[in-house]
């Protein structure tokens, strides 16, 4: 699950979107992304993500961000290209003979803002807060740490005020909130004996 919300990380967004070492990234020869969402946020930072194959290997691409003068670092699978005022990080998920394909994701100078929470939750607690958005849903996925279970059962109490049903799901308690100009739906996990669980809000397009 928490490599899934990592490179969620589908719509096309503009080039002027993107950060300049992802441009030049993407103007390498062999080099091929598609959007994977639009309009993601991270932790309250726009960033841009994308599925990538490239003809051009590792050992290819780093050969062309020294030719640019573009600084990068190497570690494990993944490769991080940055300038003073943008950064890229490619995560390499397969290799055949030269090639390699995976995921990307770029910083952004887009203006974005989440949907908007009905429910109080202590931020202190939260370790991801990332959103996301398809043809059908904008989709906002918090990960929350360290909750005591009181605190969670107070969580569950205000959705149920909100809520004009409950069901339930593989893993998650499902509230339908009380109508509005779009569908809502707020997802929420079990309470791990850790004091963790995923905090989902669902609005329909």
């Amino acid at each position: 699950m928490n490599k899934i919300i990592i490179i969620i990380l589908a719509s096309f967004l503009s080039v002027t979107a993107n950060s300049a070492v992802c441009q030049q990234i993407r103007a390498i020869e062999g080099f091929a992304a598609a959007p994977l969402f639009s309009n993601a946020i991270i932790n309250g930072k726009p960033l841009d993500y994308y599925t990538f194959a490239s003809e051009c290997g590792s050992n290819c691409l780093t050969k062309m961000l020294k030719q640019k003068d573009i600084s990068y670092s190497f570690t494990g699978s993944n490769l991080s290209v940055f300038d003073k005022s943008s950064v890229a990080t490619i995560i390499i998920d397969s290799t055949y003979k030269q090639s390699i394909a995976g995921y990307m994701t770029c910083s952004s100078i887009a203006k974005r803002s989440y949907i908007p929470n009905p429910v109080r939750i202590n931020k202190s607690k939260v370790s991801l807060d990332l959103q996301t958005e398809d043809y059908k849903n904008v989709t906002r996925t918090i990960n929350i740490q360290g909750y005591s279970k009181s605190d969670y059962a107070r969580l569950l109490a205000q959705l149920r005020k909100l809520s004009r049903g409950v069901e339930s799901s593989i893993g998650f308690t499902n509230y339908i909130l009380k109508p509005s100009r779009s569908q809502r739906v707020i997802k929420v996990s079990k309470l791990s004996p850790r004091g963790d669980f995923i905090f989902i809000i669902e609005v329909s397009k």
